[in-house]
């Protein structure tokens, strides 16, 4: 048996057991399932099915009272999904892509906010004795089984140089700079050309092409050397609403948004596994560097127009990012875009889920909940009390 299998284009990704990936079921609906097995001679895949709450009363016939088994709230977050003991055949052509799993506790989630294919996992369901459990039961990022065989595990290398890329990106717009140009740019190497098919996938653009020089400087021996030669550049630019919805897939949902303060972040403690997070809310008096996505451009306030401009020479795997951003304050100017990116909230009552969440860290009755018997109506507290649905209702209610 393989160790991985390549899908070819318009897929262009590696499989191996573990891999996380999307497909389409038998009524043309992506979905979420993790390989346990592949049989390479009938190009079809064995996969665990991981299923959002709607699929599992679905697919099971649940007759579930008004609960929920994540938090209320998920527009600042991943869809939350949900590991089932069962497991399917499919087709390996029935594949769409990859897809990248979390455990809802892993320090990453916070870095993962609005980016496309990722999705959270907090419980497990149990098909034979109808009971969720609130625990890990996968590995985010396990796709090659035999890793000291490969160089590297596939997912992994994508999902990494993903968040480098998002990172770098944020990172230019936390800029102080008084340039008047208000550009900043930068150079990423060793980005993996099926990187850049992956983002190519999520950033439905017109991309252009042309030959770019490549210099290089080396000494060999006492000779100093200079070689040129030219290579394809591929490049885009981001830069009207409509591009804004796909590079908040690729760049999060606060792309285009950068602070123009410091701020401080200290370790207190030595201790190595230490981490520690500083948060500054975002204020109308703030002055924010702010890539607009607009349709045109006002000839009173500039004649460049801002986006982000995205370059990759395939042959050298470098990708070069060049942030054309504007410096704007106060209410009047930073509201429209931060509503744009639904990070600025209006005095509006939110319309949620009202089903009551009885998630992994819901504390209730001095503790938190372990598992959910759906059969008897029974929940599991971490302590080893049992209590009835019911009452767990009846005391979240008394705790609003």
């Amino acid at each position: 048996m393989s160790i991985a299998l390549f899908i070819t284009a318009p897929v262009n990704i590696y499989i191996s057991l573990n891999t996380f990936v999307r497909y389409l079921d038998q009524n043309n609906v992506e979905n979420v399932g993790q390989i346990v097995d592949m049989h390479e001679s009938r190009h079809t895949v064995s996969l665990r099915q991981f299923l959002t709450m709607a699929q599992i009363i679905e697919q099971f016939n649940q007759d579930m009272p008004n609960i929920g088994f994540w938090p209320r709230g998920q527009a600042n977050h991943p869809p939350y999904l949900c590991a089932i003991d069962r497991c399917i055949t499919i087709a390996t052509s029935s594949i769409t892509g990859l897809a990248f799993v979390l455990y809802y506790n892993d320090p990453l989630v916070r870095q993962v906010i609005g980016l496309a294919n990722t999705f959270i996992v907090s419980s497990a369901f149990s098909t034979e004795s109808n009971i969720i459990f609130h625990a890990r039961t996968f590995l985010s990022f396990p796709s090659l089984y035999a890793e000291s065989q490969l160089l590297s595990c596939f997912p992994s290398m994508i999902f990494m140089q993903l968040l480098r890329v998002k990172e770098t990106v944020q990172l230019l717009l936390h800029s102080r700079s008084k340039n008047k140009k208000c550009m900043q740019s930068c150079t990423i190497h060793n980005i993996n050309p099926l990187t850049w098919n992956y983002m190519t996938s999520v950033l439905q653009l017109q991309y252009q092409e042309k030959n770019v020089v490549i210099k290089k400087n080396y000494i060999i021996s006492d000779e100093f050397h200079m070689e040129k030669y030219r290579a394809l550049q591929i490049s885009t630019f981001l830069c009207l609403p409509d591009h804004l919805a796909m590079a908040q897939q690729l760049f999060g949902n606060a792309v285009g948004l950068g602070s123009r303060k410091i701020i401080k972040c200290s370790l207190k403690r030595r201790a190595v596994t230490a981490r520690q997070i500083a948060r500054q809310q975002i204020n109308y008096t703030d002055s924010l560097n702010v890539i607009p996505f607009q349709v045109e451009v006002q000839h009173n306030e500039e004649y460049q127009r801002r986006g982000i401009l995205i370059k990759y020479i395939p042959s050298e795997s470098e990708l070069s990012i060049t942030a054309k951003y504007r410096k704007l304050s106060g209410r009047m100017q930073l509201e429209p875009h931060l509503l744009m990116r639904k990070i600025a909230r209006r005095n509006e009552p939110e319309m949620g889920d009202d089903s009551y969440p009885l998630f992994a860290d819901t504390d209730v009755f001095g503790s938190t909940i372990a598992e959910i018997n759906l059969g008897m109506e029974m929940v599991t507290l971490q302590n080893n009390n049992q209590k009835s649905i019911q009452e767990v209702m009846d005391e979240l209610d008394r705790l609003i």
